[in-house]
């Protein structure tokens, strides 16, 4: 790749943002005690910053190559889609370069006027070519139902929405190089009232907002599970918070590194096994120890660190169930 003797043809499958506060999910990630909030809806990666209008570093599909390729005569098979049938997206692509080299021809469908909560464009076809010097050749893409059917919560289920869409075709989701207006037809209707205004979300500034994230999970968002009290599936992570949790969190991660040899790793491993354990449920520690530990001594164990000294003294005499 270095002196030319291939040419790379790959293309990004994520947005690379300027820097990592741009990313939709940031703000409420890694999350909180037992609960990550999946905000970002529909809006994922480059849907999110189409929204947004945001400047990124690299755009998704985007991708380098020795040579350059031109995109001309976009035609569609039908000036109208009817929910149920196909449509062929067709072009021209050409090698203007002077060297060998594939690219990947992507199609992306976004609705003039969506009244279904939509992102302004999504991926719906890609086909990798490979042409050699002046070469040109025709491709074509097929799109069903899929490509613009939108999920419409009221319904419960997919629907082609009526009005127009625009079929782009580019290198990238922001290297769009031809479009043709689509109209489409369907029986079924949204069942949210059409309006002119953009659906609820649309706004950068109301994607991933409470009132947003809290319509679509259908109830108020609830608050965060308490690490306390402790039991089986508490992490060690959890338990180290207190004295003694700190010290058996301590105790089995350096085992935990032992037993797989890294303990004289350099620190990107060690920190990654240490993340591995610290997050290990503590029922896990019966089940790896070989018989050395019993879900009985787990629970009188589970009993010690939420002070309870008296559950812990009674287990420790009652026999262990066989169950």
């Amino acid at each position: 790749l270095l002196f030319g003797r291939a040419n790379p043809c790959g293309k990004l499958a994520e947005t690379f943002p300027l820097k990592p506060s741009d990313v939709l999910s940031d703000q409420w990630f890694p999350g909180s005690n037992r609960q990550v909030q999946y905000r970002e809806g529909l809006f994922v990666g480059y849907r999110y910053f189409d929204a947004a209008d945001a400047s990124v570093l690299f755009p998704f599909g985007h991708g380098l190559s020795y040579t350059q390729f031109d995109y001309e005569a976009l035609a569609l098979s039908h000036k109208s889609f009817e929910q149920g049938s196909e449509l062929l997206v067709s072009l021209k692509l050409t090698n203007t370069g002077s060297v060998p080299g594939a690219e990947v021809v992507q199609l992306y469908v976004g609705s003039r006027k969506p009244t279904l909560h939509s992102p302004p464009q999504a991926l719906r076809a890609f086909a990798k070519v490979m042409l050699q010097p002046g070469e040109t050749r025709d491709v074509t893409l097929r799109l069903d139902d899929t490509a613009f059917a939108l999920f419409d919560i009221g319904r419960g289920t997919w629907v082609v929405e009526p009005g127009e869409v625009e079929i782009r075709v580019g290198a990238s989701s922001r290297d769009i190089r031809l479009t043709q207006t689509l109209s489409t037809y369907s029986s079924q209707h949204p069942s949210k009232p059409p309006n002119d205004s953009a659906p609820i979300g649309f706004d950068d500034q109301l994607i991933g907002s409470d009132p947003v994230f809290s319509a679509g999970l259908g109830k108020p968002i609830p608050p965060p599970e308490s690490s306390r009290p402790f039991h089986s599936n508490s992490s060690l992570n959890e338990i180290a918070e207190t004295w003694l949790g700190n010290k058996i969190r301590s105790r089995v991660v350096t085992q935990f590194k032992d037993q797989m040899g890294v303990a004289g790793a350099d620190e990107t491993i060690n920190k990654m096994f240490e993340e591995v354990a610290g997050n290990m449920p503590l029922r896990a520690m019966v089940l790896f120890s070989g018989g050395k530990l019993s879900f009985k001594s787990l629970n009188v164990l589970l009993a010690v660190l939420n002070g309870n000294v008296f559950r812990a003294m009674r287990l420790l005499v009652t026999p262990a169930s066989r169950s």
